[in-house]
């Protein structure tokens, strides 16, 4: 995770988070992963919002352990904006660390690697949306409506409040699990 996080943003994009998760091969596990098409299909409008601005894809990345039957998940998940300038309401402060906005991300993947490899008896689930936030002529912009997984409409007051829209998305979409 440490790693991950302290990678420049140019390296650790979206796509290069995915294609991390690709190559550890967890065994037993299950990945999922939803696209910029499949978000949009599925109504994860507050993921691909945030993610305009950028010339990067956004994704939803799942991950599942599921070793005993017919018992309900565990489900973790963790902040992936893989740098965050603010959208339209331009950070106002020292940039240098907006690479580490994906800190949420990279510890849940961590957490799941951890008890996959040990081979903990119990149902995990870890969701994790991936994507920019930079300033660009498809930006959200405040005042914006969008449509959130769960139904809500959410007005975009402030662009730097990406975190909690991608969050929100995440955690609607993790009812799908039934989560414990």
């Amino acid at each position: 995770a440490r790693t991950m996080i302290n990678e420049p943003a140019n390296i650790m994009t979206t796509t290069g988070f995915v294609d991390i998760v690709k190559k550890l091969q967890l065994k037993k596990s299950k990945v999922e992963i939803l696209n910029k098409t499949k978000l949009k299909k599925q109504g994860l409008n507050l993921i691909t919002g945030v993610n305009q601005g950028s010339m990067y894809k956004p994704y939803l990345l799942i991950l599942k352990w599921m070793p005993l039957k017919k018992k309900k998940p565990v489900v973790i998940t963790g902040k992936g904006v893989m740098f965050d300038s603010g959208g339209i309401n331009i950070k106002r402060y020292e940039f240098a660390d907006m690479k580490t906005d994906m800190t949420g991300a990279a510890v849940a993947l961590a957490v799941f690697r951890l008890i996959v490899e040990q081979n903990i008896k119990k149902n995990v689930v870890a969701i994790m949306p991936l994507v920019e936030n930079m300033v660009s002529k498809n930006a959200i912009r405040p005042g914006d409506v969008l449509k959130s997984y769960s139904g809500k409409h959410v007005e975009i007051v402030n662009t730097d409040a990406e975190g909690r829209l991608i969050l929100a998305d995440s955690i609607a979409y993790s009812k799908k699990f039934k989560p414990k």
